[in-house]
């Protein structure tokens, strides 16, 4: 089991050497927190971020675990896992309510899940923390697998609709990049703002 851990950290460590760049192009890109994390028995897990440089802004302590169905990453992993996995972990969830715009049942979470591949981001509007808004994309490696997840996150109050469409922009044309540098090709899908 030590092993096994020592493994996941060795390989967390990798990708977090290799992403911190990127995290730090997409906060001066969106000048948000930028984040990234990873899918872990039910939970992300952030495992790096560069934190905005304003005054007011989101962070996340390193190894702070989040439930998946109350936060974009979360989302944005879990939506393009295979349909038996993705219901197997569903299954699994404690649907916590957080805030009044938390998702609190499988149905409605699944209907996000497909909307969130349809479109290729995830959004978070206060359902974890009032005040507090996120957008994230997945990470792909070479075996089309969505093995992490990069998000930017402040308050909401600077997440208007056309700051939000810039902002998604960015995000997936940084986790594009990251994803075809960990041999991923894509068919240039197209996005839905």
């Amino acid at each position: 089991k030590l092993w096994k851990i020592g493994r996941m950290a060795m390989k967390q460590n990798h990708l977090t050497s290799f992403i911190q760049p990127y995290l730090v192009k997409l906060r001066e890109l969106t000048e948000e927190t930028a984040n990234l994390t990873i899918m872990e028995n039910g939970d992300i897990v952030y495992i790096a971020q560069e934190e905005s440089l304003k005054l007011i802004r989101m962070f996340t302590k390193i190894g702070a675990r989040v439930p998946l169905h109350c936060c974009a990453a979360g989302k944005a992993i879990l939506a393009y896992q295979p349909e038996e996995k993705q219901n197997s972990i569903i299954s699994t969830l404690n649907f916590r309510k957080y805030t009044d715009k938390t998702v609190v049942d499988s149905n409605r979470l699944k209907e996000e899940l497909e909307k969130i591949r349809h479109h290729g981001y995830a959004f978070d509007d206060e359902e974890r923390e009032v005040g507090v808004s996120c957008i994230a994309a997945p990470i792909f490696d070479f075996d089309h697998e969505a093995i992490a997840a990069v998000s930017i996150s402040g308050p909401t109050s600077r997440f208007d609709n056309e700051t939000k469409k810039k902002f998604i922009k960015n995000i997936i044309a940084v986790t594009k990049e990251i994803s075809e540098h960990l041999g991923y090709k894509d068919g240039n899908k197209e996005i839905t703002i």
